[in-house]
């Protein structure tokens, strides 16, 4: 995904809704408070007012409220124009790397190695996964552009190609004709990740659809 990305073949990407990344009624809940309100309402829709600022999801209704009609509004904690940096693994050298993290800059003679580029050279005698890469590491950055909220299976073909799941999928020399295909390559995708969460394709989540475009150095 992160090559995908710095060839601009990804400029999507979707997270479900949780307490972590929304705010409710412009508060920040809790995860146990935020478990209350009920996401499978059908009655549930896109705020088209905030579309230009960040998504929103409307007549959200929560168990604790001692008027069940009242509704709250779920945004998005990304907004447009936010920056984000990407987090991918890297490999460095040990005794380079404690004096980076000194410094808290990554520069060529110290050395880092993203993995995204292909095999790690024989100077690398340390990984770090994505989890675990210091943000000064980050050559990557990223712009948003829109945040939508929609239904998972709402996902268009278009869109499924904006995500780069074409780049993990057949390539189109390998295309069989079917004009879902890259969606189904997605959903593999999706569960292969969510699944164990209970998350996946068919329990159709709320999502923050977001795109984004990568900032040049």
């Amino acid at each position: 995904m992160e090559r995908a990305i710095l060839e601009n073949r990804k400029t999507q990407t979707r997270r479900v809704i949780t307490a972590a990344n929304s705010t409710v009624d412009g508060w920040i809940w809790n995860s146990v408070r935020f478990s209350s309100l009920d996401l499978a309402n059908p009655k549930l829709a896109e705020d088209c007012s905030y579309r230009s600022s960040c998504g929103c999801l409307k007549y959200a209704s929560s168990s604790e409220d001692d008027d069940p009609t009242i509704g709250h509004r779920i945004r998005s904690r990304w907004c447009v124009g936010d920056l984000l940096w990407v987090r991918e693994s890297i490999a460095v050298n040990a005794m380079n790397y404690a004096a980076m993290k000194t410094m808290k800059i990554a520069f060529d003679p110290l050395g880092i190695w993203y993995l995204a580029d292909g095999t790690k050279p024989s100077w690398c005698d340390k990984t770090l996964t994505a989890r675990f890469m210091p943000g000064w590491a980050s050559r990557i950055t990223l712009k948003i552009t829109e945040v939508r909220v929609q239904r998972l299976q709402k996902i268009s073909e278009s869109d499924v190609m904006d995500k780069g799941a074409g780049a993990t999928g057949p390539s189109h020399e390998e295309w069989d004709g079917d004009p879902d295909q890259y969606q189904k390559r997605f959903r593999e995708l999706w569960d292969s990740i969510n699944s164990k969460r209970g998350l996946d394709w068919v329990t159709n989540p709320w999502v923050w659809a977001i795109s984004f475009e990568r900032e040049q150095a």
